[in-house]
């Protein structure tokens, strides 16, 4: 049993190092090229508030900043989870171009993976 709360504190900070991650800068570059966000797609393609996001706080191999330091994002890249489309449960993902390119790493893959075998075993697309 955790008494002091260090795991809800720990939670607390990861979920707002991810809402940070997200800044309006990055969102406008996608704009720019006529692209939307991961998030805004997720967002346009669910019903309002039925989304949840799955392994939304893991990270990839550390990515060196400068010498000395290490720059950490969460959910690698690509945003996972499942949720209600016209009330149908739907599984789904969408790469996010804003973290690393979008590029396609292990637990990038990882996750896409793992949302895929859950639709499978739970009969839903």
């Amino acid at each position: 049993m955790d008494i002091s709360g260090k795991n809800f504190k720990d939670f607390l900070k990861h979920q707002e190092a991810l809402r940070k991650q997200y800044s309006p800068k990055q969102a406008e570059k996608q704009h720019s090229k006529g692209k939307l966000t991961a998030q805004e797609r997720i967002n346009l393609l669910f019903d309002p508030g039925t989304f949840e996001e799955i392994d939304a706080f893991v990270t990839p191999a550390d990515t060196p900043v400068e010498f000395g330091k290490v720059e950490k994002f969460y959910g690698d890249g690509v945003i996972v989870g499942h949720g209600r489309i016209n009330g149908r449960l739907v599984f789904a993902y969408a790469q996010d171009f804003t973290i690393m390119g979008g590029s396609l790493g292990y637990v990038h893959s990882k996750k896409i993976c793992t949302v895929q075998e859950m639709a499978l075993k739970m009969g839903h697309p």
